[in-house]
């Protein structure tokens, strides 16, 4: 198992957090993705607050506390804080809906996660995220290719969601 994880790890475009060793002890679980108390406004389907998501994080040996909801960046503010009460790394993210042209009003779209890398890159995701607010909105703020490549690759993890 340990040599499956290391070839793994050889392979990922970003630096692992944890040493192999390290991994396999603890199998920690970095919950990227939630919807929280704070979307229900935009799309009601949970309930639950960010300080459970923290305490179910340190349950499972997490480091990080994720602020990404439904199309934003979720309630920073109450993550980052919530994320210093328990002790967890903030990261800063966003589920957005990518679509080929956000100008076309269609409503196909496929959902990413991303997340901030640095502080430029918490920047870069709110400016994108109020573009697509301003001229990609149609049902929900969507993001093209456009504004994906106008931000250099060293201050963001992109992950496709599937389903």
């Amino acid at each position: 198992m340990k040599d499956i994880i290391q070839k793994i790890i050889n392979t990922l475009s970003f630096s692992f957090p944890y040493s192999v060793d390290d991994y396999l002890e603890n199998l920690y679980m970095e919950n990227y993705h939630n919807h929280k108390d704070f979307s229900n406004s935009s799309t009601p389907d949970s309930p639950e607050s960010i300080k459970n998501y923290a305490k179910k994080t340190m349950e499972y040996n997490g480091k990080c506390l994720f602020s990404g909801d439904h199309g934003n960046q979720g309630n920073q503010f109450e993550v980052y804080k919530v994320a210093q009460e328990f002790n967890l790394k903030y990261r800063h993210s966003a589920e957005v809906y990518w679509v080929k042209d956000r100008l076309e009003k269609d409503r196909n779209n496929c959902h990413m996660m991303i997340i901030a890398k640095n502080p430029e890159g918490r920047e870069d995701l709110n400016y994108i995220l109020s573009l697509a607010n301003e001229d990609g909105y149609y049902y929900k703020p969507r993001i093209d290719l456009e504004l994906l490549f106008s931000i250099p690759k060293e201050n963001l993890k992109i992950q496709k969601k599937y389903g």
